[in-house]
């Protein structure tokens, strides 16, 4: 008799409590236009499909078009601090980043980079549905007018081997299937200048 009103506390429990929710990251690379000849960037932004923790992340980005027939674009220096955005939602460790970084193999310009950053003060920053930026990257086109209707593919190397995010615990964090791990940039003429 103990035991049957042990197992029906427990499974009222259950059901009563239900199962903890399970959260995978969501990765959205970004569309963008680049004025031929010119330097530009594209963002990459995360967020959650429920509740993440999010205390590390190390993500490999790749240029997987790198050339085209009338020019190429690359990953160009100087950096652009992302730890500092604080637009549209702000960057994922705004105000707690303990030393955002890209770095190029080989130095720059680069058709791959690695960029990494970790909570600073905090144990982590949580994530839901709120989009955060995670990464800008400056990027730069060489070639001319002819360029113009090119397009060129930005890859989140998910499945890499140097791409990792982690919890608080060091739980390595999935991503969610509804991810877009790849933006397209379009080259286009740019705009007029206007003459004040």
């Amino acid at each position: 008799m103990g035991r049957l009103f042990a197992t029906v506390v427990t499974l009222l429990g259950v059901l009563l409590l239900g199962t903890p929710c399970h959260a995978d990251l969501i990765i959205q690379v970004q569309d963008a236009q680049l004025a031929y000849g010119s330097e530009g960037f594209i963002d990459i932004l995360i967020s959650s499909s429920g509740t993440d923790n999010l205390m590390a992340f190390s993500a490999v980005v790749q240029i997987t078009t790198p050339d085209k027939v009338h020019g190429g674009i690359r990953f160009v220096s100087p950096v652009i601090d992302a730890s500092t955005i604080s637009a549209s939602g702000g960057y994922v460790f705004l105000g707690d980043s303990s030393g955002y970084n890209v770095a190029a193999t080989g130095g720059f310009p680069a058709t791959e980079v690695t960029v990494n950053d970790n909570a600073a003060v905090n144990p982590y920053v949580v994530l839901g549905s709120t989009t955060k930026l995670l990464t800008r990257l400056k990027i730069s086109h060489n070639g001319n007018s002819a360029a113009v209707g090119e397009t060129f593919q930005i890859s989140f190397l998910d499945a890499h081997g140097s791409t990792s995010f982690v919890d608080e615990f060091g739980n390595s964090l999935s991503f969610d299937g509804t991810s877009d791990f790849t933006g397209t940039v379009t080259i286009v003429t740019p705009e007029p200048s206007t003459v004040g």
